[in-house]
Protein backbone atom coordinates (compact mmCIF):
# COMPACT_ATOMS: atom_id res chain seq x y z
CA UNK A 1 0.00 0.00 0.00
CA UNK A 2 1.00 3.44 -0.63
CA UNK A 3 -0.94 4.98 2.22
CA UNK A 4 0.78 5.58 5.93
CA UNK A 5 -0.76 8.50 7.15
CA UNK A 6 -4.17 9.68 8.48
CA UNK A 7 -6.45 10.21 5.81
CA UNK A 8 -8.58 13.21 5.51
CA UNK A 9 -12.61 13.40 5.01
CA UNK A 10 -14.69 16.55 4.64
CA UNK A 11 -17.67 16.64 7.73
CA UNK A 12 -20.69 18.11 6.14
CA UNK A 13 -22.71 19.82 8.70
CA UNK A 14 -26.80 18.92 7.57
CA UNK A 15 -28.12 21.57 10.07
CA UNK A 16 -25.76 24.07 9.32
CA UNK A 17 -24.78 23.61 5.26
CA UNK A 18 -22.73 26.40 5.33
CA UNK A 19 -20.63 25.13 8.21
CA UNK A 20 -17.78 22.40 6.15
CA UNK A 21 -15.01 21.50 8.25
CA UNK A 22 -12.17 18.87 7.75
CA UNK A 23 -11.77 16.19 10.21
CA UNK A 24 -9.44 13.35 10.26
CA UNK A 25 -10.76 9.75 10.63
CA UNK A 26 -9.63 7.21 12.97
CA UNK A 27 -8.24 5.12 9.96
CA UNK A 28 -4.55 4.24 10.05
CA UNK A 29 -3.00 2.78 7.12
CA UNK A 30 0.63 0.69 7.32
CA UNK A 31 2.55 -1.54 4.51
CA UNK A 32 2.27 -4.69 6.29
CA UNK A 33 5.51 -7.04 6.31
CA UNK A 34 5.08 -10.30 7.65
CA UNK A 35 8.37 -11.81 6.59
CA UNK A 36 11.28 -13.23 8.47
CA UNK A 37 14.74 -14.50 7.68
CA UNK A 38 14.86 -17.93 6.11
CA UNK A 39 17.37 -20.44 5.82
CA UNK A 40 19.76 -19.90 8.96
CA UNK A 41 22.58 -22.57 9.38
CA UNK A 42 25.51 -22.13 11.55
CA UNK A 43 28.50 -24.59 12.09
CA UNK A 44 32.30 -24.54 13.62
CA UNK A 45 34.71 -25.44 11.40
CA UNK A 46 37.62 -25.23 13.52
CA UNK A 47 39.02 -23.99 16.33
CA UNK A 48 42.44 -23.11 18.47
CA UNK A 49 42.21 -23.51 22.17
CA UNK A 50 44.38 -23.32 25.30
CA UNK A 51 43.03 -23.41 28.90
CA UNK A 52 42.64 -19.57 29.16
CA UNK A 53 41.77 -18.69 25.56
CA UNK A 54 39.55 -20.19 22.23
CA UNK A 55 39.31 -19.19 19.24
CA UNK A 56 36.27 -20.49 16.58
CA UNK A 57 36.02 -20.51 13.27
CA UNK A 58 32.90 -20.48 11.85
CA UNK A 59 30.76 -20.76 8.83
CA UNK A 60 27.06 -19.64 8.51
CA UNK A 61 24.07 -19.01 6.44
CA UNK A 62 21.11 -17.02 6.44
CA UNK A 63 18.25 -15.30 4.01
CA UNK A 64 16.96 -12.02 4.95
CA UNK A 65 13.90 -12.87 2.99
CA UNK A 66 12.84 -9.03 2.51
CA UNK A 67 12.00 -8.95 6.16
CA UNK A 68 13.14 -5.80 8.58
CA UNK A 69 16.50 -6.00 9.50
CA UNK A 70 18.13 -4.49 12.72
CA UNK A 71 20.05 -1.24 12.60
CA UNK A 72 21.20 -0.03 16.05
CA UNK A 73 21.38 3.71 16.58
CA UNK A 74 24.88 4.03 14.81
CA UNK A 75 23.61 2.49 11.67
CA UNK A 76 25.11 -0.62 12.01
CA UNK A 77 23.22 -3.98 10.95
CA UNK A 78 23.20 -6.66 13.37
CA UNK A 79 23.42 -9.97 11.38
CA UNK A 80 23.11 -12.47 14.31
CA UNK A 81 24.72 -13.22 18.20
CA UNK A 82 26.82 -15.97 19.55
CA UNK A 83 26.03 -17.10 22.98
CA UNK A 84 28.36 -19.66 24.71
CA UNK A 85 27.99 -22.51 28.27
CA UNK A 86 31.46 -23.98 29.23
CA UNK A 87 31.27 -27.33 30.04
CA UNK A 88 30.17 -27.58 33.98
CA UNK A 89 27.39 -24.17 33.65
CA UNK A 90 24.31 -25.25 33.87
CA UNK A 91 21.88 -22.94 32.53
CA UNK A 92 18.21 -23.29 30.62
CA UNK A 93 20.40 -22.14 27.54
CA UNK A 94 23.69 -20.27 26.58
CA UNK A 95 23.04 -16.81 27.45
CA UNK A 96 26.82 -14.65 27.98
CA UNK A 97 27.14 -12.94 24.54
CA UNK A 98 30.31 -13.45 23.13
CA UNK A 99 30.12 -11.92 20.08
CA UNK A 100 28.20 -9.75 17.36
CA UNK A 101 28.37 -9.88 13.50
CA UNK A 102 27.58 -5.94 13.59
CA UNK A 103 28.45 -4.50 10.35
CA UNK A 104 27.94 -1.54 7.76
CA UNK A 105 24.29 -1.46 5.84
CA UNK A 106 24.44 -2.82 2.22
CA UNK A 107 21.87 -3.96 -0.13
CA UNK A 108 22.63 -7.55 0.82
CA UNK A 109 19.90 -10.33 1.49
CA UNK A 110 21.08 -13.35 1.27
CA UNK A 111 24.38 -14.75 3.14
CA UNK A 112 25.61 -17.82 2.09
CA UNK A 113 28.63 -19.67 3.38
CA UNK A 114 30.37 -16.70 4.45
CA UNK A 115 33.12 -17.21 7.54
CA UNK A 116 33.94 -15.57 10.56
CA UNK A 117 35.63 -16.01 13.42
CA UNK A 118 35.54 -14.69 17.31
CA UNK A 119 37.62 -15.21 20.66
CA UNK A 120 36.85 -15.88 23.85
CA UNK A 121 38.61 -15.44 27.20
CA UNK A 122 37.85 -18.35 30.26
CA UNK A 123 37.68 -14.78 32.48
CA UNK A 124 34.76 -13.76 29.96
CA UNK A 125 32.76 -17.07 30.65
CA UNK A 126 32.93 -16.21 34.28
CA UNK A 127 35.67 -19.09 34.68
CA UNK A 128 39.27 -18.92 36.25
CA UNK A 129 42.19 -17.58 34.11
CA UNK A 130 42.61 -21.10 32.88
CA UNK A 131 39.49 -22.71 33.39
CA UNK A 132 38.49 -24.07 29.60
CA UNK A 133 38.78 -27.68 30.24
CA UNK A 134 38.34 -30.31 27.84
CA UNK A 135 34.48 -30.74 26.70
CA UNK A 136 31.46 -30.03 24.81
CA UNK A 137 30.78 -26.13 24.77
CA UNK A 138 27.31 -25.44 23.31
CA UNK A 139 26.89 -22.21 21.56
CA UNK A 140 23.64 -20.74 20.04
CA UNK A 141 23.88 -18.64 16.69
CA UNK A 142 20.80 -15.95 17.67
CA UNK A 143 19.95 -14.62 13.29
CA UNK A 144 18.49 -11.21 14.10
CA UNK A 145 15.45 -9.33 12.49
CA UNK A 146 13.49 -6.24 13.47
CA UNK A 147 10.89 -7.94 14.14
CA UNK A 148 12.12 -11.99 14.97
CA UNK A 149 15.54 -13.45 16.51
CA UNK A 150 15.97 -17.40 15.22
CA UNK A 151 18.36 -19.10 17.54
CA UNK A 152 20.44 -21.99 15.97
CA UNK A 153 22.51 -24.51 18.48
CA UNK A 154 26.16 -26.03 17.36
CA UNK A 155 27.63 -27.61 20.02
CA UNK A 156 31.17 -28.49 19.84
CA UNK A 157 34.49 -30.67 21.88
CA UNK A 158 37.17 -28.65 22.60
CA UNK A 159 40.44 -30.07 23.75
CA UNK A 160 42.03 -27.09 24.75
CA UNK A 161 45.86 -27.73 24.55
CA UNK A 162 48.19 -26.57 27.61
CA UNK A 163 49.40 -23.15 28.28
CA UNK A 164 53.03 -23.02 27.71
CA UNK A 165 54.92 -22.25 31.16
CA UNK A 166 57.81 -19.29 30.81
CA UNK A 167 61.09 -21.04 31.65
CA UNK A 168 62.47 -18.49 34.76
CA UNK A 169 66.22 -16.98 33.93
CA UNK A 170 68.45 -16.56 36.61
CA UNK A 171 70.96 -13.55 36.83
CA UNK A 172 74.52 -13.78 39.03
CA UNK A 173 77.31 -15.43 39.46
CA UNK A 174 76.47 -18.80 37.05
CA UNK A 175 77.85 -22.45 39.07
CA UNK A 176 79.83 -24.71 36.46
CA UNK A 177 78.03 -27.92 36.75
CA UNK A 178 79.88 -31.45 37.83
CA UNK A 179 80.55 -33.22 34.68
CA UNK A 180 77.67 -35.63 33.55
CA UNK A 181 79.18 -39.35 33.51
CA UNK A 182 78.22 -41.34 30.86
CA UNK A 183 76.01 -44.30 31.06
CA UNK A 184 77.20 -47.56 30.79
CA UNK A 185 75.39 -49.52 28.49
CA UNK A 186 73.01 -52.05 29.67
CA UNK A 187 72.44 -53.56 25.90
CA UNK A 188 69.04 -51.83 25.87
CA UNK A 189 67.70 -50.40 22.45
CA UNK A 190 69.15 -47.30 21.01
CA UNK A 191 66.67 -44.48 20.79
CA UNK A 192 64.00 -44.60 17.80
CA UNK A 193 62.96 -41.92 15.22
CA UNK A 194 59.61 -41.85 13.47
CA UNK A 195 58.98 -39.74 10.35
CA UNK A 196 55.32 -37.99 10.11
CA UNK A 197 54.07 -37.87 6.81
CA UNK A 198 50.09 -36.61 6.39
CA UNK A 199 47.42 -35.12 3.82
CA UNK A 200 43.74 -34.35 3.93
CA UNK A 201 41.49 -35.14 1.22
CA UNK A 202 38.99 -32.69 2.27
CA UNK A 203 38.01 -30.16 -0.46
CA UNK A 204 38.70 -27.11 1.34
CA UNK A 205 40.56 -28.30 4.06
CA UNK A 206 39.93 -26.49 7.72
CA UNK A 207 42.77 -24.47 10.02
CA UNK A 208 43.48 -27.53 12.52
CA UNK A 209 46.32 -28.59 14.89
CA UNK A 210 47.31 -32.21 14.74
CA UNK A 211 48.58 -34.14 17.93
CA UNK A 212 50.19 -36.87 19.23
CA UNK A 213 50.54 -38.55 22.99
CA UNK A 214 53.39 -41.23 23.90
CA UNK A 215 52.23 -44.13 26.01
CA UNK A 216 49.29 -42.30 27.40
CA UNK A 217 50.79 -39.31 28.14
CA UNK A 218 49.48 -35.70 27.78
CA UNK A 219 49.11 -34.18 24.04
CA UNK A 220 51.87 -32.63 22.13
CA UNK A 221 51.32 -30.13 19.18
CA UNK A 222 53.46 -31.22 16.09
CA UNK A 223 55.67 -28.38 14.53
CA UNK A 224 54.77 -27.70 11.25
CA UNK A 225 51.02 -29.20 11.59
CA UNK A 226 49.63 -26.52 14.57
CA UNK A 227 47.04 -23.69 13.77
CA UNK A 228 47.13 -24.37 10.04
CA UNK A 229 45.82 -26.55 7.06
CA UNK A 230 47.38 -30.24 6.00
CA UNK A 231 49.05 -30.19 2.58
CA UNK A 232 46.39 -31.69 0.03
CA UNK A 233 49.10 -34.37 -1.11
CA UNK A 234 50.94 -37.03 1.59
CA UNK A 235 53.83 -35.03 2.61
CA UNK A 236 56.75 -35.38 5.53
CA UNK A 237 55.70 -32.96 8.15
CA UNK A 238 58.10 -33.87 10.98
CA UNK A 239 60.21 -35.67 13.00
CA UNK A 240 59.71 -37.44 16.37
CA UNK A 241 62.85 -38.13 18.33
CA UNK A 242 63.78 -40.35 21.51
CA UNK A 243 61.49 -43.23 21.28
CA UNK A 244 62.10 -46.63 22.41
CA UNK A 245 60.89 -50.02 21.39
CA UNK A 246 57.48 -50.93 21.64
CA UNK A 247 56.24 -46.90 22.66
CA UNK A 248 52.90 -46.58 21.72
CA UNK A 249 51.83 -42.98 19.56
CA UNK A 250 48.76 -42.11 19.34
CA UNK A 251 48.04 -39.29 16.79
CA UNK A 252 44.70 -37.14 16.80
CA UNK A 253 43.48 -33.81 15.65
CA UNK A 254 41.66 -30.91 17.37
CA UNK A 255 38.97 -30.79 15.57
CA UNK A 256 38.33 -34.39 15.87
CA UNK A 257 37.86 -35.21 12.17
CA UNK A 258 37.80 -38.60 10.80
CA UNK A 259 41.86 -40.11 10.39
CA UNK A 260 43.17 -43.60 8.97
CA UNK A 261 47.15 -44.25 9.03
CA UNK A 262 49.83 -46.61 7.63
CA UNK A 263 52.78 -47.79 10.08
CA UNK A 264 55.77 -48.13 8.98
CA UNK A 265 55.21 -46.57 5.53
CA UNK A 266 55.41 -43.09 4.09
CA UNK A 267 52.05 -43.83 2.11
CA UNK A 268 49.07 -42.14 3.27
CA UNK A 269 45.54 -44.29 3.13
CA UNK A 270 43.64 -44.13 0.28
CA UNK A 271 40.87 -42.67 2.54
CA UNK A 272 40.41 -41.30 6.10
CA UNK A 273 38.30 -44.14 7.35
CA UNK A 274 35.93 -43.87 10.76
CA UNK A 275 37.97 -43.41 13.59
CA UNK A 276 39.11 -39.94 14.85
CA UNK A 277 42.66 -41.71 16.48
CA UNK A 278 45.02 -43.65 14.94
CA UNK A 279 48.13 -45.47 17.04
CA UNK A 280 51.21 -46.71 15.58
CA UNK A 281 53.63 -48.91 18.48
CA UNK A 282 57.27 -48.29 17.61
CA UNK A 283 59.26 -51.78 15.89
CA UNK A 284 62.75 -52.35 15.91
CA UNK A 285 64.19 -50.26 12.75
CA UNK A 286 65.90 -47.22 14.03
CA UNK A 287 64.23 -44.95 11.79
CA UNK A 288 60.23 -45.59 11.26
CA UNK A 289 57.94 -44.23 9.22
CA UNK A 290 53.85 -43.51 9.93
CA UNK A 291 51.38 -41.45 7.03
CA UNK A 292 48.22 -40.37 7.64
CA UNK A 293 45.01 -39.13 6.07
CA UNK A 294 42.65 -36.78 7.56
CA UNK A 295 39.34 -35.27 6.53
CA UNK A 296 38.68 -31.96 7.83
CA UNK A 297 35.29 -31.68 6.50
CA UNK A 298 34.21 -34.84 8.14
CA UNK A 299 33.60 -34.66 11.92
CA UNK A 300 31.69 -37.68 13.76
Amino acid sequence: MSRKYISQREDTNFIYPNNDRSQYDVEIIHNINDNYMTGCTASINSYTATTSNITFNSRYSMNYNNAEKFIDEQGFLHVFSVHMLAPGQDYYKPWRCIYVDRNAVTGNQIYTGTSTSFSISATNMGLPSNGFIAGTYYLEFRFIGKKVVIPVCVSVNVVPSATPTPTPTTTGPTATPPPTPSPTPTGTSSAKNLQIYGRDIDGTPSTLTLFYSVNGGGNINVPGATATTLPGSCSFIYTITGLTTNDSIEFGTSILCVMNGNGSSASCPSSSGSATTFTYVIDAPTTQQVALTVDSGTIP
